[in-house]
């Protein structure tokens, strides 16, 4: 079955019979809204921020993986003055349990994401969302070894073209990375992770966080598990990777070994200025419950900048945000009731704060990551809490620390 990411839903979609092969529709399914929150266990992932240009008041969208009409995931966005609204309900082959943040492409003003599972091949989709119509339009289907399966993490622009990661598939079994034409609904396949004969995992296997482009053109990714710690690819702790637009390899730049961090379920975030990018590793490090990592993409320098301790937070598989000077982000587990912490990281110093403990009531065990919107607040999402234990969204004002359960 599709690898499963910490806390996600058991449930697998079942596609409906049909052929092989890359699939494109010219179809749209739209669908009512449903004004009424209908999170499941496991349900919310991610968030993008959107102003809608019919009011004066930001909108935040967002999706979630489970739950809904049909228990496979929703589309649904939130005023800043808390009004919810489920605007979409995946449906079987038209994709199901999307684990990305939408991306607006501006060439047609557009949201696209992709789906975990659907299609019909089950391997998962990329879609179009229109935000000022509600029209859903399935764009592309993915094939196994065709062109990789099951998505996780969404979409990067570069130029007119989009670029994202399949956690497997390929000609390996081990993931891919992939270019996607929103005038075409094309998608390419340009890299196959993994491979067979010695070594040949060293490259990486199971991509599973965001590409990020970096201020020298190139995009840099992460990968679960390859590389080449203790000298055996096939047991590797993952890698960083960087990729050239358009390109068809990939090259690998770093090693996870254990000691300093390993298996980054996360990618890199970009900061406002210089080379240096950050990161997150699920595991590894001095006590095994992940590290804070920087990279400098000139010379291709990776160091250990924090040690993630069980007091302060376990397991995070967010990528981190910039506000300000800080840099914040989520663990899924760990502080003071091991349901996960929510933390800030000072670059100057290698300053870690843990700001706020998760607990039952208000929401726990949060994944996605944390998103800025322009009225200064950060915005996630957690997987569990709250009445039905259905998962919230909240806000976060970083200035006093203030988390507030918001739905």
């Amino acid at each position: 079955g599709p690898e499963r990411e910490p806390f996600t839903d058991p449930r697998v979609l079942v596609p409906e019979p049909s052929g092989s092969g890359l699939g494109l529709i010219s179809a749209s399914r739209s669908r009512t809204p449903k004004p009424k929150t209908m999170f499941t266990r496991y349900a919310p992932l991610a968030l993008l921020f959107f102003p809608m240009l019919a009011s004066a008041q930001t909108t935040h969208w967002g999706m979630s993986s489970s739950g809904g009409e049909h228990g496979i995931g929703t589309i649904w966005k939130i005023t800043e003055a808390g009004t919810f609204t489920r605007t979409h309900d995946f449906f079987r082959n038209e994709g199901g349990n999307p684990k990305c943040e939408l991306v607006k492409y501006s060439g047609n003003g557009k949201l696209y994401g992709v789906t975990e599972l659907g299609g019909v091949n089950g391997d998962g989709t990329i879609f179009s969302y229109d935000a000022s119509t509600g029209v859903y339009t399935m764009v592309a289907e993915f094939a196994n070894a065709t062109t990789g399966s099951h998505p996780l993490r969404g979409l990067t622009v570069s130029g007119t073209k989009l670029y994202g990661t399949c956690s497997q598939g390929g000609a390996s079994s081990n993931g891919t990375l992939f270019e996607f034409n929103p005038v075409t609904n094309a998608v390419v396949k340009k890299v196959d992770f993994g491979g067979t004969g010695a070594g040949a995992a060293a490259t990486g296997t199971s991509p599973r966080g965001r590409l990020v482009l970096a201020s020298n053109g190139l995009m840099y990714g992460t990968t679960f598990g390859g590389g080449t710690a203790s000298g055996i690819p096939s047991i590797g702790r993952g890698t960083i990777f960087s990729y050239s637009p358009g390109a068809t390899a990939v090259t690998k730049v770093f090693s996870m070994v254990q000691a300093t961090g390993q298996n980054p379920s996360a990618g890199l975030m970009r900061p406002s200025a210089g080379t240096i990018l950050y990161g997150v590793t699920f595991s590894g490090g001095a006590n095994g419950f992940g590290v804070v990592y920087s990279f400098n993409t000139t010379g291709n320098v990776y160091a250990d900048v924090h040690d993630l301790t069980a007091a302060e937070g376990k397991n995070p598989v967010g990528e981190l945000v910039q506000s300000g000077s800080l840099y914040y982000g989520t663990c899924s587990t760990g502080g003071a009731s091991n349901l996960g912490t929510l933390f800030s990281f000072n670059p100057t110093g290698a300053v870690y704060t843990k700001l706020h403990d998760m607990a039952v009531a208000t929401g726990f065990e949060p994944v996605g990551r944390l998103m800025l919107a322009a009225n200064g607040l950060l915005y996630g999402q957690t997987n569990r809490g709250s009445t039905n234990d259905d998962g919230v969204i909240f806000s976060f004002n970083t200035t006093g620390n203030v988390y507030t359960n918001l739905v």
